[in-house]
């Protein structure tokens, strides 16, 4: 662990004192970075890899986030030859958050596409179906939408919620449903999840975060595709009260604050 945090505290204080590189050298420095992590990573498992990877990622430094690019490609550099099934799930986590990396972050929605298609192929046929990813599903799932195929946009995140309900952690199944609801709110395309919302509040007892949130938020549409609109904005406002995301919270304000906008607009 030592070893880790040392190796993190240099790449981060070396991206600081390394000044920003030309366009034309964008590629080749890119390289050499890669190389020298290469080097550098070897004698890391490749759990510790990703969390190198992943803590640069989180990191609020942005020379930091941009060193993060290069452990991930470093990681998937790494052979198949001999990963167990661990490995493989560990792999399936790499391919989705370096795709989170460059869609969020780089707003590169071409690059990221491949990487989602790859994590979730490797959970679907190389890992047992206790394992289930979030971030991949959701990431697709907003991509599609982003480019109005809201079809594909909703059967992805449908079929993400369902493998997290079943997965050996199913407290992400809280932050399946609260994207495909808000996917399915901002593409309007409430019908087409109401099974989910009439099953979710009793799929499980997690008191995970986002629980209580999602909750309300059910209630709400259910009372909003009842034409109830009073009632829908009610819910939503207490919705955003016990709203206790760990991770992104401002995104689920502010998708909570859009459909109770959207709700007084058509309330008149």
């Amino acid at each position: 662990m030592k070893r880790i945090i040392c190796i993190l505290m240099a790449v981060i204080f070396i991206s600081l004192l390394t000044p920003p590189a030309s366009k034309g050298d964008d590629f080749l420095n890119a390289e050499r970075r890669i190389d020298s992590i290469t080097a550098i990573s070897s004698g890391l498992t490749l759990r510790r890899l990703k969390s190198m990877a992943d803590s640069l990622h989180m990191s609020d430094n942005h020379n930091a986030k941009r060193e993060a690019q290069s452990w991930y490609m470093a990681a998937m550099e790494r052979t198949a030859k001999g990963m167990s099934e661990k490995d493989w799930e560990i792999m399936a986590g790499i391919h989705s958050n370096y795709a989170s990396y460059l869609y969020y972050n780089d707003n590169n929605s071409v690059l990221a596409f491949p990487h989602l298609l790859k994590a979730i192929s490797i959970e679907k046929e190389l890992c047992d179906s206790s394992f289930a990813l979030c971030s991949a599903y959701v990431t697709l799932g907003r991509l599609y939408a982003n480019y109005n195929n809201k079809e594909k946009a909703i059967s992805i995140l449908k079929k993400g919620l369902r493998r997290n309900l079943h997965s050996r952690k199913p407290e992400k199944a809280n932050y399946s449903f609260a994207n495909l609801l808000m996917v399915a709110w901002s593409t309007r395309s409430l019908d087409s999840i109401t099974h989910e919302i009439t099953a979710i509040p009793r799929s499980h007892k997690s008191s995970a975060p986002l629980k209580q949130y999602n909750i309300l938020l059910a209630k709400a549409t259910a009372e909003y595709l009842r034409h109830d609109l009073e009632k829908a904005a009610s819910l939503l406002q207490q919705a955003l009260g016990v709203m206790d995301s760990e991770f992104a919270p401002m995104s689920y304000l502010t998708a909570t604050n859009l459909m109770l906008a959207a709700t007084y607009l058509d309330k008149g």
